[in-house]
């Protein structure tokens, strides 16, 4: 069930399946999700590695009349290239070498359901073609049959590529990319929805404390965390609150256990302070005054120049 929850009268929280979010622009994308759910189109769903794909596609599923059928999902861009026709559409015992018993692919896993192909863009051009053809038959034959076999299933892509830009490079084919982003949804990067930090911080200190005992982070691990650009996005920040996690002495995570975390876990080391007013605003809860300790200013000037940004928006 979809909810939206209020934590405070200016920061609507939406969750949906698993997916937490506060800021603007992915409770937008979540409510044109609901819209496209409705649709029996493929969708395609793009955006940087770790910032929730499959997520999305989840709630795809989740709110479209096939919530109740099989959600498969796939990596297709780690799949060796002799194993993806087997993969995607299934094959009959003693169809080659190995192949001991009858398997179904996904294609048939996920009938009446939603079918989740993950970094599209990996594929080659021949399973391209073999994909395209299955897209637009609704049809597939298992490796080693004869028999063509009918399937009723939801495609969602995603992929962190440009597709266009392959398309134009002629390294994707033009007509499997026109049928397959039918719909596009992409998703922002973690650093452009600083609003969902906060929230995102809560919602994992909440599965690390179901695991490890209750935790909770002080101020300065907040106020540091803030700062981050989180190139790995999501991911690298569920990754960076357990690894901070595993390693503290004690049930409160500090400074220096998200620090060390980031070392082992980010590509850029941590920055010590919140590069903007609306960032230190956002993790300080609306608090002027640890929103000011986190710039390092004056609470006084923190106001003042609260109330000149407000003036000129």
């Amino acid at each position: 069930m979809n909810m939206i929850v209020k934590l405070s009268e200016h920061v609507p929280v939406r969750r949906q399946d698993r997916y937490v979010t506060a800021s603007p622009p992915m409770i937008e994308l979540m409510n044109r999700v609901e819209r496209v759910a409705r649709l029996p189109w493929p969708v395609l769903v793009t955006g940087e590695t770790g910032v929730g794909k499959e997520e999305i596609a989840k709630a795809l599923h989740a709110s479209s009349s096939r919530a109740r059928r099989p959600f498969v999902a796939i990596d297709a861009g780690g799949l060796p290239e002799s194993l993806v026709a087997s993969e995607l559409f299934g094959h009959e015992r003693g169809a080659f070498t190995g192949a001991v018993g009858t398997r179904y692919g996904v294609f048939e896993s996920a009938h009446g359901g939603t079918l989740f192909l993950d970094e599209v863009g990996e594929l080659s051009a021949a399973s391209q073609a073999k994909l395209l053809r299955v897209v637009e038959t609704s049809e597939v034959r298992r490796i080693g049959s004869s028999q063509v076999r009918r399937v009723d299933v939801r495609v969602v892509c995603a992929t962190n590529r440009d597709l266009r830009a392959m398309v134009e490079a002629g390294t994707f084919r033009a007509d499997l990319y026109h049928r397959l982003a039918c719909v596009v949804l992409e998703v922002p990067p973690l650093r452009k929805r600083p609003e969902d930090v906060v929230e995102l911080v809560e919602h994992f200190v909440e599965l690390i404390s179901a695991e490890f005992g209750r935790v909770s982070l002080t101020e300065g691990a907040r106020i540091r965390l803030a700062a981050h650009p989180f190139p790995g996005n999501v991911r690298e920040l569920r990754n960076l609150l357990f690894a901070a996690a595993v390693n503290s002495a004690s049930r409160f995570i500090d400074v220096t256990d998200i620090e060390a975390a980031v070392a082992a876990v980010s590509s850029v080391p941590m920055t010590s302070a919140p590069t903007s007013l609306r960032q230190a605003m956002d993790m300080a809860k609306g608090n002027i005054t640890t929103a000011a300790k986190a710039l390092g200013i004056p609470r006084t000037t923190l106001r003042d120049r609260l109330r000149a940004e407000a003036r000129r928006q």
